[in-house]
């Protein structure tokens, strides 16, 4: 793969000749509009220029370069609400508000991402931001729109491979970053250029890989070796960590994508091929239950699943591969009128494997296609109106030592509703489907899923608004929480599915508000959630070929916590401007009828930040402190607190007409502090990266 991505990035480089050429064409073409600066606004939501009613995040242009990270749950990290999920580097799921996995949806161009992110942890979530215009996050339910997968929120990663507007103008991004005294490196480039008025074409790709990064403290926590029985001197001979550098952590992904899209008078249509592919290590000890009968029987060169030795640097990784084309087409039915059909068609074949010792253990794939119609009615009065069909087809594989096969097919229809008032804007909307399964076990099921929601936004003086929004709404178990009941070779456990899972059933309620007064403004997001049959997963207690066993099971959950961030600016002087943040997000999960807590909650977390501009100078800096967790589950280690110092500088030169270089650097837990995310069910084995530094280059035209 990395010779064709390599021959794409040259190609990419000669057509600039060809798109500079096109600029005057483009140019001349939008010579007779007005020159304005167009609002950025979430797209991810059909009525977001109105102003939404639920809170929504929208990261663009330095701000999303600046916060960009090897996974988008490390991206998201830094947003208030959002904490990373994290296994490694490479792998990272967004945790919002207390949720994440199958209840938060994460979207390429409004297409599910269609891998198998969001049912594992050591799987990554292919929703690349490296080369991203935005990304989008609307916090809380939202499965309205995307379905029972996103009933605790909503990511989407807008690429620019699939344009409802024909470009401006040419344009070339490309970066290098390379950390310093280390190995992670990563080449990107995007180009987007028109053949003519109507015909432009998209390419973009990127390159990245790095050895196992260093680490503060041993991976392993002294807690979790105590409960392994780990701390009696011929294991811990035998169980010897290497306290450097995370072992297995190492990666190397790569992505190319390409593209064309035609713009009409009253219509568009966009489309894209792109290829994920890439290997990393799976960055945990797999020798904590050799089995002494092994060494009776003197069977040298045979193992069991999950009885690993780590003396030679055993290897255990993952190798993925997807191949997706995208569809996007716009047409506007009425002459002069909004009435518009919109249709998004993503197809899609990942595989997946799980090696050891490059001999294939687990073998995953996951093939499917998503469709989505939606029907902007023109605006009657004060009234907007948006209809939408939805179908997804899901068809997963899994082969151990035996097949299992599912095939999941969805469908479903909503309807959004949007009343402008004076001063208030009232949102209500409806969503009815249906799901079914067929499986090669004897077990299938059917479900029915429902979601009603509305709302309701005050535009207050001085900018100011309050909304307030409610949803009820269901989601039905995925296949994995259903019927997949094995050995995981990623976390060394067994997962048990229960096949008689029921739909968990929400009722929501979130409010936010924006504030200002003097040089301060405050933004406030409070929410609720109560859960009938919440889905999680437990350990049971029990152990299988020395393995625990993992149980899924339901039970009566409500959320509740907030988010806030106090702004100011504190300088304002020609060309020196500075201003700071003071962020805090807290939530708290209780079962209704229990004394346990839910596992994973998500501790208390403080985040400073400062960020000043002088000439083409960019200064950053950020405090960020994770409390202690507590209200820990039965069968949970503590999570002690820590903290992470960050900084940030970029120097920005013009070289020449709409070109720019930026040179920028970044240090990154600089007090070399031991992090551990206690919303990751690995935290006690995995440890975050230690202090390190980053330099990158990029290139601008247009």
């Amino acid at each position: 793969m990395k010779v064709p991505i390599l021959l794409l990035i040259v190609g990419l480089m000669f057509t600039q000749a060809w798109g500079n050429q096109s600029d005057a064409q483009l140019e001349s073409s939008n010579s007779s509009s007005d020159e304005e600066i167009e609002e950025v606004t979430v797209t991810a939501h059909p009525f977001a220029h109105l102003g939404l009613t639920q809170s929504s995040i929208l990261l663009v242009e330095d701000e999303l370069v600046r916060a960009v990270q090897e996974s988008i749950g490390a991206t998201l990290d830094s947003l208030p609400g959002v904490q990373n999920n994290a296994f490694g580097i490479v792998v990272g799921r967004p945790v919002v508000h207390g949720l994440d996995g199958p209840r938060v949806k994460v979207l390429s161009d409004r297409l599910s991402t269609m891998d198998l992110g969001v049912s594992y942890i050591d799987h990554p979530l292919l929703a690349s931001t490296v080369m991203a215009d935005s990304v989008e996050l609307i916090n809380g339910a939202t499965s309205l729109l995307f379905g029972s997968g996103a009933i605790g929120g909503v990511v989407n990663v807008v690429t620019g491979r699939l344009p409802d507007k024909a470009p401006v103008e040419t344009s070339t991004v490309a970066e290098f970053s390379q950390t310093i005294g280390g190995t992670d490196s990563n080449l990107a480039i995007k180009q987007d250029f028109g053949v003519s008025q109507h015909l432009f074409l998209h390419f973009d790709a990127f390159i990245r890989s790095g050895d196992p990064y260093e680490i503060p403290t041993c991976p392993e926590t002294e807690e979790f070796l105590e409960l392994e029985g780990i701390h009696e001197d011929e294991d811990e001979e035998e169980h010897e960590q290497d306290c450097s550098v995370l072992a297995n952590s190492d990666y190397s992904l790569e992505s190319g994508s390409a593209g064309f899209s035609i713009f009409g008078n009253r219509s568009s249509f966009s489309t894209a091929v792109s290829v994920n592919q890439g290997t990393y290590g799976v960055p945990l000890h797999f020798d904590h239950h050799e089995e002494e009968e092994e060494e009776e029987d003197g069977e040298d060169g045979e193992e069991e699943l999950g009885h690993h030795e780590d003396e030679e640097g055993e290897r255990v990784e993952i190798d993925l591969k997807q191949n997706r084309v995208d569809f996007n087409t716009n047409v506007y039915l009425q002459e002069n009128t909004d009435l518009k059909l919109n249709v998004k068609l993503g197809i899609s074949e990942y595989e997946h494997a799980e090696l050891e010792e490059q001999e294939i253990v687990t073998y995953f794939t996951n093939d499917g296609y998503e469709l989505r119609a939606e029907f902007v009615l023109p605006k009657h009065g004060n009234l907007s109106q948006v209809y939408g069909l939805h179908r997804e087809l899901r068809d997963f594989t899994l082969t151990f030592d035996d097949r299992f096969s599912a095939e999941r097919s969805s469908f479903s229809s909503y309807a959004l509703y949007r009343w402008l008032g004076s001063q208030q804007h009232y949102e209500f909307g409806m969503r009815f489907g249906s799901i079914s399964d067929d499986t090669s076990q004897e077990v299938s099921r059917d479900f029915n899923s429902y979601s009603i929601a509305g709302g309701i936004l005050w535009n207050l003086p001085h900018r100011r608004f309050f909304s307030i929004n409610s949803e009820l709404s269901t989601r039905a178990p995925v296949i994995e929480e259903l019927y997949i009941d094995g050995i995981h070779l990623a976390t060394n456990s067994i997962e048990r599915g229960d096949p008689n899972l029921d739909n968990e059933r929400l009722f929501a309620i979130s409010g936010q508000t924006s504030y200002t007064w003097n040089r301060f403004g405050l933004n406030l997001n409070g929410y609720l959630y109560w859960f009938n049959d919440f889905i999680y997963s437990v350990d049971s207690g029990l152990e299988e070929d020395h393995l625990p066993i993992f149980k899924l099971v339901q039970d009566d959950v409500s959320f509740r916590g907030f988010d806030a961030v106090l702004s100011t600016p504190l300088v304002n002087q020609n060309e020196w401007t500075m201003y700071g943040e003071v962020g805090l997000d807290v939530v708290t999960a209780e079962f209704k009828d229990s004394n346990d807590f839910l596992p994973r909650q998500p501790p208390t977390r403080l985040r400073v930040t400062l960020n000043s501009n002088y000439l083409n100078w960019s200064f950053g800096s950020e405090f960020t402190h994770v409390a202690k967790a507590k209200n820990l589950a039965s069968f949970e280690l503590p999570t002690p607190s820590w903290h992470n110092v960050k900084l940030y500088a970029s120097y920005t030169k013009a070289v020449g007409a709409n070109y720019q270089l930026k040179f920028s650097f970044q240090g990154d837990n600089l007090t070399n502090q031991e992090q551990r995310l206690h919303v990751s069910p690995v935290k006690d084995r995995i440890v975050q990266r230690g202090r390190f530094f980053k330099f990158s280059i990029r290139f601008e035209h247009g």
